[in-house]
C-alpha cells in the first residue's frame, strides 16, 4: 500500500502506474536472477540485452525504457 501511496505522490495514473509496476516487477526479477544490483546502468543495459535476446519487439524495449524501470519515468522517478 505504501508503494501505491508513493506512486500517486509521484503523480502517476493507474494504467501508468500498473505499467511501471509490471516493468519494474520484471526489471527486479531480472537483477535478483543474476545478480545486478538495481539502479546500476550495468543492470540496466543488461535487462534491455535481455529483452532483445528474448526477441522483444522495439516496441515492447521501447516500453521499457520510457514508461517503465529503464526511462526518465523510471527508478528516478521514484527517488526523494
Amino acid at each position: 500500500q505504501a508503494y501505491t501511496m508513493l506512486l500517486r505522490q509521484r503523480k502517476m495514473t493507474d494504467p501508468t502506474a500498473r505499467n511501471y509496476k509490471k516493468w519494474l516487477r520484471f526489471y527486479l526479477d531480472f537483477c535478483h536472477k543474476y545478480h545486478y544490483p538495481p539502479g546500476d546502468k550495468q543492470s540496466q543495459h543488461a535487462f534491455n540485452d535481455k529483452l532483445i535476446e528474448k526477441q522483444q519487439s522495439r516496441e515492447v524495449r521501447s516500453e521499457a525504457w520510457e514508461n517503465g524501470v529503464l526511462g526518465k519515468r523510471g527508478l528516478t522517478r521514484l527517488s526523494y
